[in-house]
């Protein structure tokens, strides 16, 4: 019989359910799961035997996996082909569980038309009850839950744990040699003592760090004193996103079209993925600066020193002669004059244009999200504000483009200008 990969969704309870989750102690690395988990009923949706209701009993024996997920988590989304992938060679030993809080009528619909897992028929637990998730507390998703053969807990992880390695080393031990997932407290300064009083003032901190943290979220958040923000803490992020932080206040031409790397590989930079389509992880960072809000001025600055003295590279700013796109005027005023029509930025929605916005924010919108490989210069010396509307079609390449602004009287010439570049080096 053909081996059918068993990705298994846990599910909403069913009402008989009586199990309260106050009532219910969070469990510890190696403490056995309880006959009410075992047992508990959970509701799925597009199970292979078309089963509405399944049980951890159900795949006692096994090596179970359980991946809280939700149709709106990217990461989790872009991490299931891959773990698909990897539960493929261990369908007898293994039965991974995608579990989502989601209903089913969400649930369904996108694991339908989802580009990533259309194909994969994956089965996932639906609407699940909140005492789920007592016995494995977490904060953040994509949430990884390891359960032995053996009936006990392994601990939590992050998606990338899933690898052959430590699925063959989880199926011959009792035990799980990974770093261990602890979601932290994104309010409290990152990584200071958890007994740090909130009485003191806290005039000066920075950490920075190389390494995937698996507690935290990829993002980053302000530290705010009454409107100045004088912080900021960026977690598992790639390097390149940091530079662009730190010079965004005197950069304001700044798109990824004006990135130079010299002696640097995209990849240690820039987000990438592995064999199994999954980000990797190896190059992410975290950073929290805090300066005193009288300093809050120069929160940026330090912020650059930082990352160029600590990172292994540097970045600055230089003019640079390069390739671009040269935005002239070859028609009337009258063709790009706006009719003074209410302000519309819609550039790419399915009615594209702008209406009555300047022409620098036409340029801005085309260097920060088209297909266009090269930065728009512009050399019309227009001043006034724009009525600019072109089909999607013409956002997929210059010679696209070209034709479409042609009926505005513009041209765009390819060409070279200094220009301003963020240049990134190896610090030697």
């Amino acid at each position: 019989m053909k081996k059918k990969l068993l990705t298994i969704a846990l599910a909403a309870l069913c009402p008989f359910f009586t199990v309260k989750a106050q009532h219910i102690k969070s469990l510890n690395i190696g403490d056995s799961i309880p006959e009410s988990l075992w047992n508990m009923p959970l509701q799925v949706v597009n199970h292979p035997e078309g089963k509405d209701t399944i049980t951890l009993n159900d795949y006692r024996g096994k090596l179970i996996i359980l991946d809280f997920w939700a149709t709106w988590c990217t990461n989790c989304v872009a991490s299931m082909p891959g773990t698909h992938d990897i539960q493929l060679k261990f369908t007898n030993d293994v039965a991974v569980i995608p579990i989502a809080k989601d209903k089913a009528n969400t649930v369904v619909p996108f694991l339908k038309r989802n580009e990533m897992l259309k194909n994969l028929n994956i089965c996932s637990v639906v609407s699940y009850n909140d005492a789920v998730k007592s016995y494995f507390p977490h904060r953040l998703i994509p949430h990884i839950v390891w359960i032995g053969r053996n009936g006990t807990y392994l601990g939590a992880t992050t998606p990338d744990q899933i690898t052959e390695n430590n699925i063959s080393e989880a199926l011959e031990s009792t035990g799980l040699h990974v770093r261990n997932k602890l979601d932290w407290d994104t309010e409290r300064p990152l990584f200071l003592s958890r007994e740090f009083s909130g009485d003191l003032e806290l005039h000066h901190y920075s950490i920075f760090f190389k390494g995937y943290y698996p507690g935290l979220t990829t993002g980053n958040k302000f530290r705010r004193k009454q409107n100045i923000v004088y912080g900021r803490a960026i977690t598992n992020t790639v390097l390149l996103q940091f530079y662009e932080i730190a010079i965004a206040p005197v950069f304001r031409e700044y798109s990824r079209k004006r990135v130079i790397l010299e002696g640097v590989d995209s990849s240690e930079v820039l987000m990438v993925r592995d064999n199994h389509m999954r980000w990797k992880l190896d190059n992410r960072y975290n950073y929290e600066i805090v300066v005193p809000p009288d300093k809050a001025d120069s929160l940026y600055a330090f912020m650059l020193s930082d990352l160029n003295h600590y990172s292994g590279y540097r970045a600055a700013t230089e003019m640079r002669k390069s390739k671009c796109l040269v935005l002239t005027r070859i028609g009337k005023i009258n063709q790009i004059k706006t009719t003074g029509a209410p302000p519309e930025n819609n550039l790419f929605s399915d009615n594209p244009g702008i209406i009555n916005q300047p022409l620098n924010l036409f340029i801005e919108r085309i260097d920060m999200d088209s297909g266009i490989p090269l930065p728009l210069v512009d050399e019309t010396a227009y001043q006034g504000n724009v009525d600019i509307q072109v089909p999607k079609s013409a956002l997929k390449s210059q010679d696209t483009l070209r034709a479409a602004l042609k009926n505005y009287g513009l041209s765009l010439i390819e060409a070279e200008r200094p220009l301003r570049m963020l240049v990134i080096k190896k610090d030697r």
